[in-house]
């Protein structure tokens, strides 16, 4: 697999691990708040929030390491533009 088909593949996981993220969140936060009961439904959304939450964390530090030449070299041009 080439690299741009690599880190379109990547940064779409980051963008759909979000979504979900954001949606199970509002979900708990708003339509299953802790104080109404703790049944099954929010038991389940909470417990996928965790894990793809879980799982965005570690591809974000993928994301990090497999770009590192990138942010490199942008910081030391950003570096550079200040002196």
């Amino acid at each position: 697999m080439n690299r741009s088909r690599s880190n379109f593949l990547l940064d779409t996981l980051l963008i759909l691990l979000l979504l979900v993220i954001t949606a199970t969140g509002l979900l708990v936060w708003f339509v299953f708040p802790f104080d109404s009961g703790r049944d099954d439904l929010s038991m389940f959304l909470e417990g996928i929030h965790k894990w793809t939450s879980i799982m965005f964390v570690a591809a974000s530090i993928y994301h990090f390491f497999a770009h590192w030449e990138w942010y490199k070299r942008t910081f030391q041009n950003l570096h550079r533009k200040r002196h």
